[in-house]
């Protein structure tokens, strides 16, 4: 017994303790899962189009990642008030900080989320980074170069999609998180693009004061939602700018573990091309009744047939071709030309 004691105050004892009790399980109730898999549905359908090309174990997490994304959302779009605003983006905040100790409100998505936090370890600096960056966005009505742009794509999107590589358990491999980096700031900057409209009517711009000034865009025709050749040319080049960022997640070494992270690259890609066909018009009449249904037909179909935009890292260089002399070598060697 004396001995028991004496091994209960070392501090390495004590230390396994704490993480013992760290690691005790936090278990939601299902109702708070059948909450966020509703609001997700309902609010950001191309996401929730996604989650089911995740391992069955790991959706009903996801599912509260974007459903603590959409909440942030809501809050932020939720009143013309910025104090009211901030107030309640402070109250997630808050929400957030308190995860570590288990202390949290009776509310079914942080409910779902306090679970997915402790069984996954998530980072704590990427679920601030979604309120944060939503609280800085809160004054500013135009940003002044695209850099602010792709920094709150990143910070928000972005975030969100490494958050997701966290619970594939996929985040220590370098390349995946680069990856899903570069995927989910292009999704975050073609989410701004297609609100344009919804922000405008808002008195809110995400194309910056710089690209605006070089293709003499009118922000007062904006702010009207008028549609102009002006616009268009801004609209192709923050189109340019995603299709960037995809082409450099192409180029990153990721692991199959991280494809589902990547899948929603299909988002990005379903919109650019729509956006295309009707000569990058963002206020275009058919995006009311029929733009959302049309990217969401195509989502599922790029990713069950991999054009989702990302191919497999490239393949290490092939041999030297064998000799000519043998029929099997020239077969072999056709077939690994074609496969290339």
């Amino acid at each position: 017994m004396l001995r028991l004691r004496k091994v209960s105050r070392q501090p390495c004892f004590q230390q396994l303790l704490r993480a013992h009790s760290h690691q005790r399980s936090y278990t939601c109730s299902p109702a708070s899962v059948i909450h966020c898999r509703d609001l997700v549905q309902q609010a950001d359908v191309e996401g929730f189009l996604c989650v089911a090309f995740y391992p069955k174990e790991m959706r009903q997490h996801i599912l509260a990642i974007k459903a603590f994304n959409v909440e942030i959302a809501k809050a932020a779009d939720k009143s013309s008030n910025e104090k009211m605003t901030e107030i309640r983006l402070q109250w997630w905040r808050s929400v957030v900080e308190k995860l570590p100790k288990k202390e949290v409100p009776s509310h079914p998505v942080v409910d779902a989320v306090c679970e997915t936090f402790h069984k996954y370890d998530l980072d704590i600096d990427l679920l601030l980074s979604l309120v944060d960056k939503r609280i800085k966005d809160l004054p500013v009505k135009m940003p002044d170069t695209l850099y602010y742009t792709e920094e709150y794509a990143e910070g928000t999107q972005g975030a969100l999609s490494r958050l997701a590589l966290q619970i594939l358990g996929a985040h220590n491999v370098p390349g995946n998180v680069k990856a899903v980096q570069q995927v989910g700031s292009a999704v975050g900057i073609s989410m701004l693009m297609r609100g344009t409209k919804f922000h405008a009517q808002r008195n809110k711009v995400y194309i910056p004061q710089q690209l605006a000034s070089a293709c003499e865009l009118s922000i007062s025709s904006l702010t009207k939602c008028e549609p102009s050749p002006e616009l268009a040319r801004c609209m192709q080049q923050m189109a340019l700018l995603c299709r960037e960022y995809l082409d450099e997640a192409k180029k990153c070494e990721w692991t199959k573990e991280a494809l589902p992270a990547l899948y929603s690259a299909s988002i990005a890609r379903a919109f650019l091309n729509r956006l295309e066909s009707l000569d990058y018009d963002i206020m275009h009449p058919s995006w009311h009744y029929q733009g959302g249904s049309i990217i969401r037909v195509q989502i599922p179909l790029m990713i069950l047939s991999e054009t989702f935009c990302l191919s497999p890292p490239p393949p290490p260089p092939p041999d030297p071709p064998p000799p000519a002399d043998s029929l099997h070598a020239r077969k072999s060697h056709r077939r690994d030309i074609l496969i290339a």
